[in-house]
Formats: structure tokens, C-alpha cells, sequence
């Protein structure tokens, strides 16, 4: 059993009115110019100025990319959303685990994935996913996937409107009460598989008898 660390998080950054997270390796193909972007043309919506976008991930450079995460970060100042888009690094397994379950949704602008550790991650806690419209992520298959070009920052972004239009009563909900939630379904979707394959068995053993 996880024992959650999202308090610590939450009110550190202020994180009350919801937050996207982005776990995403800073690597070039991953993306972050065109979510940031599209991110800050998002918080111009008077019912998502309130939410924030959290990034985790390593900061692994090549030589000729030695620079991207700085260059992403000088963006973020450029834009003046310093307030609104945070870098946690050096995080544990169950801090991690803790933003997954505690975000409104799980966002993965990548150019191209081999096979998506993150939105596999966001499907184990039935965390929606917004993400890039490349032929791997539609294999994923993540139930009520919502895609967008990773090549448009408009379409990064109507896609991030969209998705705060039509979840205005999960943003609602402080993420702490998100984690309660989405583990209760979890359990109840564990133990409904559970039955079904005690069932299961039980009908092969009557009728092997």
C-alpha cells in the first residue's frame, strides 16, 4: 500500500485548483517548448488562470542539447508564468506516484514515443491523459484519450481548453480528495476482476466434477 506525499506539495506550490502533470525526460523529442506555449495561452481562460503545470523529469543531456532544459526554463521566465510551471527534481517513487494520482490529467507532447511508460503509468490510476496524435500513443489505446497535433501549439492548447471546459467538476476537487477517489474505483475495479475469475474457476471446477 502507497502511503501518498502530496500535502507537502500542495502547499508548497499552491496547488489547490489542480494541476496538469508532464513527467516527461528533457530530451528535445519531448517536447516542453510547444506545451509551454500552449499552456500559457490556456491560463489567459478565466477558469483554468488558477491551474499549474508540474515537470519532473531528468534533466539527460547529449552534447548538442546540452542546454535544452535551460532553454525551456528561459522560456518559462519569458513568459512570465514562473508561478505556474514548476520543475520538481530529485523525486522519490512514491512522490511521483503521489502527483500521478493527485493531477487532473496526465499530459505527453512527445514528437515520437517508443511505448509510453508515463501514459501506461496514468492508465494503472485511472488518470486521464491528454497527448500527442502519433500512431504509438493510439496503440496504447488509454481509455478516453484525448489527442492533439504536438506540431500545432493551437492545438496543444484548444485541447488543454477543451479538456478544463468539460472537467470543471474534477478541477473542483482538491487533489488530495482526486487520490481518495481514483484509488476507491481502483479497488473496486480490482475486486470486480477478482470475482470474476473466483467465478470463473468455480464454473470450470463444477463442471469438470
Amino acid at each position: 500500500k502507497i502511503k501518498f506525499q502530496l500535502s507537502k506539495f500542495v502547499k508548497e506550490y499552491e496547488l489547490e485548483n489542480g494541476f496538469f502533470f508532464c513527467p516527461n525526460q528533457f530530451w528535445p523529442h519531448k517536447n516542453h517548448f510547444k506545451l509551454i506555449e500552449a499552456f500559457s495561452i490556456l491560463l489567459k481562460m478565466s477558469k483554468a488562470n488558477n491551474l499549474k503545470l508540474l515537470l519532473c523529469g531528468g534533466k539527460f543531456f547529449k552534447n548538442e542539447n546540452s542546454f535544452y532544459f535551460d532553454n525551456v526554463m528561459k522560456l518559462v521566465d519569458k513568459l512570465n508564468i514562473n508561478n505556474q510551471v514548476i520543475y520538481l527534481e530529485n523525486l522519490n517513487f512514491v512522490q511521483i506516484q503521489s502527483l500521478y494520482c493527485g493531477c487532473i490529467a496526465l499530459i505527453n507532447p512527445s514528437f515520437y514515443e517508443g511505448w509510453s511508460t508515463t501514459i501506461e503509468e496514468a492508465r494503472a490510476y485511472k488518470v486521464k491523459v491528454i497527448i500527442s496524435d502519433i500512431e504509438v500513443n493510439r496503440e496504447q489505446n488509454c481509455p478516453g484519450a484525448t489527442y492533439f497535433d504536438p506540431n500545432s501549439i493551437n492545438s496543444i492548447s484548444k485541447e488543454l481548453q477543451n479538456f478544463v471546459l468539460q472537467n470543471q467538476e474534477l478541477i473542483r476537487i482538491s487533489p488530495s480528495k482526486i487520490i481518495k477517489n481514483r484509488l476507491s474505483k481502483a479497488i473496486l475495479i480490482n475486486s470486480k476482476k477478482r470475482l470474476e475469475k473466483y467465478a470463473q474457476k468455480f464454473v470450470q471446477i463444477c463442471e469438470e466434477s
